[in-house]
């Protein structure tokens, strides 16, 4: 009877730490929607496709260079993420300009430099103001309207088969970690 007793404790033990772990256990988001192709060129003038994202973890954002809050606000995050992961090499972060008009590449290495921005991982993208609306509309599914200053905050993740796993408010803690959370998992995956 004691040993029954104790192989039924055992057991139970067994089974509630097998699902303790499950339950703890980190699954991969479901893809959203795949980019579509584009091919825009980045603050050194090197054209960044689609195809740029295949085989990385990337995670991307929508900012002007004249956004006097919101957008250093983000960068200031973004910057955190980057140092984060900095050694590695699995990730990269895109950023790209609702604001065309504006947007010089002149005006991007200039936020770039004054904000501690130039890393050999990170591009900022500029396109002209209907490439760029559709883009963030059919490509991100996202609202493409009141550009500039009504452009989305928020982060975008996605995988190496170029596609949308999520969208993180930048501000938002609970996101912020779960951003991190979600790459961490699709990094140590690749």
């Amino acid at each position: 009877k004691m040993k029954r007793r104790n192989y039924i404790v055992i057991t139970s033990c067994i089974f509630f730490i097998v699902a303790v772990f499950f339950l703890n256990q980190k699954f991969p988001p479901e893809p959203i929607h795949e980019v579509p192709y584009f091919s825009y060129p980045d603050q050194n003038n090197k054209f960044f496709t689609t195809n740029n994202l295949l085989g990385k973890v990337t995670i991307a954002d929508f900012f002007f260079t004249s956004c006097p809050v919101t957008c250093p606000r983000m960068k200031a995050y973004m910057k955190q993420l980057h140092e984060f992961y900095d050694m590695n090499t699995g990730v990269q972060f895109l950023s790209i300009s609702v604001d065309p008009k504006n947007d010089t590449k002149s005006r991007i290495n200039d936020f770039i430099n004054d904000r501690g921005l130039s890393y050999s991982n990170w591009f900022f993208l500029q396109s002209d103001e209907q490439s760029i609306v559709d883009l963030l509309e059919k490509g991100f599914l996202l609202s493409g309207e009141g550009l500039p200053g009504r452009h989305s905050t928020k982060f975008i993740l996605i995988d190496s088969n170029a596609q949308i796993l999520g969208y993180y408010e930048y501000s938002d803690k609970e996101d912020f970690n779960d951003l991190i959370a979600d790459a961490t998992y699709l990094l140590n995956r690749l």
